[in-house]
């Protein structure tokens, strides 16, 4: 009994876990849900990927998990109606926040920046 209570020691616990839909930030989702976490996975990728994602996620460790593409450039509102998602979605705050969200800089082999990185660049230039 002692070691199926450790396992799920986060049980209803909201986490966010931003940049979550594919590598470092998925494997940290995986890991807070399998401790019993519902999660909220959050990426970049099209909104399609991102439920695929938060189901498998629910679906192996039973508990609940939503997906957001929310823009991190967005500002505050977005930001917000992120953190937001935890009350929406679960009826509680988000009570662990992972902030793994990064950019990711790509070009065609030719050394010219994809339009996303481009785009990127100019959202950081104009906050200065």
């Amino acid at each position: 009994m002692a070691a199926s209570a450790a396992a799920r020691s986060l049980a209803g616990r909201v986490a966010l876990v931003t940049g979550s839909s594919s590598g470092i930030g998925l494997g940290v989702a995986r890991v807070l849900a399998s401790k019993g976490a519902d999660v909220i996975v959050h990426g970049i990728a099209a909104q399609d990927e991102l439920d695929r994602v938060a189901r498998a996620v629910a679906d192996a460790h039973d508990v609940r998990c939503v997906a957001s593409g929310a823009d991190m450039l967005g500002g505050e509102a977005a930001i917000s109606e992120l953190v937001e998602l935890g009350q929406t979605a679960f009826g509680r705050h988000v009570d662990i926040l992972v902030n793994n969200a990064g950019i990711q800089v790509s070009t065609d082999g030719a050394g010219v920046i994809s339009p996303w990185a481009a785009s990127t660049r100019r959202a950081r230039l104009r906050s200065r």
